[in-house]
């Protein structure tokens, strides 16, 4: 979550586990992957909520696969968000 630099609701990276959920932040996916096994060996299933519409303006990903293009790097980011657009 991008939470401390903009909004709580911006997606920071879709790829990895965000830091503030980990106990060992550099093996944080290793957990994330045992947190499952542990929750399958108990059967029960893990939902994972995410906000994919929620992707912050400057979105860059440190984690992603090879060759798949970060969400919004061919938007046109010259137009910003219009403040009298709300309708209440």
């Amino acid at each position: 979550v991008k939470g401390r630099a903009g909004s709580p609701y911006a997606i920071k990276d879709y790829y990895d586990v965000t830091p503030d959920l980990a106990i060992n932040v550099t093996n944080r996916m290793g957990e994330f992957s045992e947190l499952i096994e542990r929750t399958h060996n108990h059967g029960m299933k893990v939902i994972i909520d995410i906000v994919p519409n929620h992707v912050a303006r400057n979105y860059e990903s440190l984690g992603k696969p090879k060759g798949v293009k970060d969400f919004g790097e061919e938007d046109d980011t010259s137009k910003e968000y219009d403040k009298n657009n709300n309708f209440y």
